[in-house]
C-alpha cells in the first residue's frame, strides 16, 4: 500500500507499523501472521481482489473495540481515495488454529446514486438484505437485514421467497457463492 495509506493506518491504530501489506486470502494470512500480530501487536493489512481493505486482528490480543474504530476511523480517508470498502476481520485462537469470528464488519462508502433499493423503498415497498448486503450498500435502502451462517441464510432466503409480499426486494449474498 502506498505509504500515506500505511502511516495512517499506523496513526489510528497506535502502532509502529503493519503486517501483511498485499493481496492475500483472509484465511491464509491470518494463519501466516497471527503469531507475528500477537507479539507485536500491529494489524495485518491486505486486500482481495475487490477494491477493499482489510485489517484482520486478534479480538482478545488488539481488541475487538479497537478493530471496528480503528476501521471506522480510517474508513473515510480510504473513501476519499475510492477505496470501496474497509472490513473489519476479526479472529481468535492461537498459533495454528486461528478462525475468523462473525464479527465482521464493513465500512463501506455509500452509493454514488440512488439504487435498485432505494427505488422499491421510496415506492413504498420493504427491502431485504440476506446476508452483508446492508455492508455492502452502506445500509442505504436495505430496510432489514439478517445476518449468518450460509445454511442460516439459505433457510432466509427459502422464508423470503415463499412469503415476499408484492413489490418487495430482497437481495442476498452468501460466503460460498462469494468466494
Amino acid at each position: 500500500f502506498p505509504q500515506d495509506i500505511v502511516a495512517e493506518t499506523c496513526r489510528l491504530a497506535g502502532t509502529e507499523g503493519i503486517l501483511g501489506n498485499c493481496h492475500a486470502s483472509g484465511t491464509e494470512i491470518i494463519a501466516q501472521l497471527g503469531e507475528a500480530h500477537q507479539r507485536t501487536g500491529w494489524p495485518i493489512c491486505y486486500t482481495s481482489a475487490d477494491s477493499v481493505f482489510q485489517i484482520a486482528a486478534h479480538e482478545e490480543s488488539f481488541g475487538l473495540e479497537r478493530l471496528l474504530a480503528l476501521c471506522a476511523g480510517l474508513a473515510p480517508f480510504l473513501h476519499s481515495r475510492r477505496v470501496g470498502r474497509v472490513i473489519a476481520r476479526p479472529f481468535v485462537g492461537s498459533p495454528g488454529s486461528y478462525t475468523r469470528t462473525g464479527h465482521r464488519r464493513d465500512y463501506a462508502m455509500t452509493p454514488p446514486a440512488p439504487t435498485l433499493l432505494d427505488w422499491v423503498q421510496a415506492a413504498g415497498h420493504a427491502t431485504y438484505g440476506i446476508g452483508k448486503i446492508r455492508d455492502i450498500f452502506a445500509g442505504q435502502g436495505v430496510g432489514h437485514s439478517v445476518k449468518g451462517s450460509d445454511a442460516d441464510l439459505m433457510q432466509h432466503l427459502a422464508h423470503h421467497v415463499a412469503t415476499a409480499e408484492d413489490g418487495s426486494l430482497t437481495l442476498a449474498n452468501f460466503v460460498e457463492f462469494d468466494s
